[in-house]
């Protein structure tokens, strides 16, 4: 009875320390986070963090080590998201893909080639998310499909809302439909109907097996 009741007291002792040792994790992060977002209010809406604008090179692209892209290749985890305020004051990817075309460029940006075709609609580079629950990686997405890549400036800004508050980004989402007529797109010239569906079903797969499902 006594082993059990000291065996009882060091579980006990042991739930005790690992909720003080995520109480002071959470209070860690949430020191760091209030210091990240004082500093964002100091650093003149540029997104990328510590970058210092060259008045004779406007156009400079970003550096590539300032490019927040998966390391995977394919999405975004858990951790690297909780990262993404370490390079970013947007807090999100460098990239984004139209919410019409799904071509990839600078987040939060009009589609340089759906503004031309649709003046009429706001239609910018946006977080892809699949099912609502992972990030996709824009570049991956977009050359995935065969489609374009527009490179961002180093000096890019956050942008404001009418209110002088900095817009948050905007996001949209991939399904099976739309998973299914991204892919279909892509094979509009197969010779019939059967290689169409079969090549179709071999790019969902892919998807799946690469996006869909781990972890």
């Amino acid at each position: 009875m006594l082993a059990r009741l000291e065996r009882d007291d060091l579980e006990e002792r042991g739930r005790v320390a690992i909720r003080d040792r995520e109480s002071v994790e959470a209070t860690e992060e949430r020191s760091r986070e209030m210091a990240l977002m004082h500093h964002d209010h100091r650093s003149k809406g540029y997104i990328t963090r510590g970058f210092v604008p060259d008045p004779s090179d406007q156009d400079a692209l970003i550096a590539d080590e300032d490019v927040i892209h998966a390391e995977n290749g394919k999405y975004y985890t858990r951790k690297e998201q909780k990262a993404f305020p370490l390079k970013s004051i947007g807090r999100c990817p460098t990239y984004g893909n139209c919410m019409r075309c799904y071509r990839s460029g600078p987040m939060n940006k009009a589609c340089e080639v759906c503004k031309l075709a649709h003046a009429d609609e706001q239609i910018q580079y946006s977080a892809l998310f699949w099912r609502g629950y992972r990030l996709i990686d824009a570049d991956y997405w977009a050359i995935r499909l065969g489609l374009g890549h527009e490179p961002a400036k180093a000096n890019r800004k956050k942008q404001l809302d009418d209110g002088g508050r900095w817009k948050k980004e905007a996001m949209f989402y991939l399904n099976e439909e739309s998973l299914y007529l991204a892919f279909e797109s892509m094979h509009v010239d197969n010779q019939s109907n059967m290689e169409r569906n079969g090549a179709i079903l071999l790019e969902r797969m892919e998807f799946w097996v690469g996006v869909a499902f781990p972890d």
